[in-house]
């Protein structure tokens, strides 16, 4: 894919099921985040980075919203909708 990324200089949305190492995830081992992710957001600076898999059920550790850089981190969890315009 590099090629397309090339090509259209990047993405606007990143769509993950988990979070980002260290940004809005969980220190055990089944909800600890990717640092890849991060990677990706660094290069491209996204608009969007959508994830799940950190419930509200979960405790204070739940953000529905975050910012990393120029990009909106976005906890999806159960539904969310976003005005992209």
């Amino acid at each position: 894919m590099w090629w397309k990324l090339k090509k259209n200089k990047g993405f606007d949305i990143l769509v993950t099921h988990a979070p980002a190492f260290e940004l809005n995830d969980l220190p055990d081992l089944p909800h600890r985040g990717f640092s890849c992710f991060k990677m990706l957001m660094d290069k491209y600076a996204p608009r969007y980075f959508l994830h799940g898999h950190i419930h509200a059920n979960y405790g204070n550790a739940f953000k529905r919203e975050d910012q990393y850089g120029s990009t909106v981190v976005i906890n999806a969890y159960e539904y969310c909708i976003i005005d992209y315009t």
